[in-house]
């Protein structure tokens, strides 16, 4: 298990993961890309503020908050 995923039991609504992996989808390829791009410098940092504005247009921030929300759900049931 890598740092990337969830507690087994910490799990997303049906509604929530739907939207998550559409969303994530597009996230993960842009963000492979990208990153690749600017370790082998054929990309520039001076456009870094555009990928992350990319990325919250493509829903990185809701991906987080679903990620949270059901970490926290799995937390309260402590």
């Amino acid at each position: 298990q890598d740092n990337m995923d969830l507690p087994l039991r910490a799990t997303m609504t049906p509604d929530e993961l739907m939207d998550y992996n559409e969303k994530f989808t597009a996230v993960g390829t842009i963000y492979a890309e990208k990153t690749v791009k600017y370790i082998t410098g054929q990309e520039s940092f001076d456009s870094y503020d555009q990928f992350v504005q990319t990325m919250k247009d493509y829903g990185i921030e809701e991906c987080i908050a679903y990620r949270q929300t059901a970490v926290d759900r799995y937390l309260s049931k402590g």
